[in-house]
């Protein structure tokens, strides 16, 4: 038994490699940020990534 993100473990509770056991869910009081050097947040791949980041977690871009 494992304590998990939904965000993190979506892709396999819905592949059923993972069950979910009780049909409860507390919300995280935890943030998640990404760090970068000063300049490279444009990128195209970094932006890429932070906006692939942003769908899965259903978050507007702050």
């Amino acid at each position: 038994m494992a304590l998990s993100d939904e965000v993190v473990s979506a892709r396999d509770l819905d592949e059923e490699r993972l069950v979910r056991p009780l049909p409860i869910s507390v919300p995280a009081l935890h943030n998640y940020y990404v760090a970068c050097s000063e300049g490279t947040r444009e990128r195209p791949k970094i932006r890429a990534f932070i906006d692939w980041l942003l769908s899965r977690s259903g978050q507007p871009d702050q």
